[in-house]
């Protein structure tokens, strides 16, 4: 009952949410591709977390860098 009372709070949450880790899975993906054996889980988390929360596209940029 809690989570529906939640849903029919804040609908869109759960897409958001979804949205939100499917991009940062597409990120990582790029991540491990353009690192290869290189690549280490705890810098990549370090690039998303560090900042704070960040719209996708500044996050983006970081990545390029």
């Amino acid at each position: 009952m809690r989570e529906i009372k939640r849903v029919r709070r804040w609908p869109v949450q759960a897409i958001t949410y979804k949205y939100g880790a499917w991009e940062i899975m597409q990120m990582k993906q790029k991540e491990e591709k353009l690192e290869g054996s290189q690549f280490s889980i705890t810098n990549f988390h370090d690039k998303i977390l560090n900042n704070g929360p960040l719209p996708f596209s500044i996050l983006e940029e970081i990545f390029k860098m």
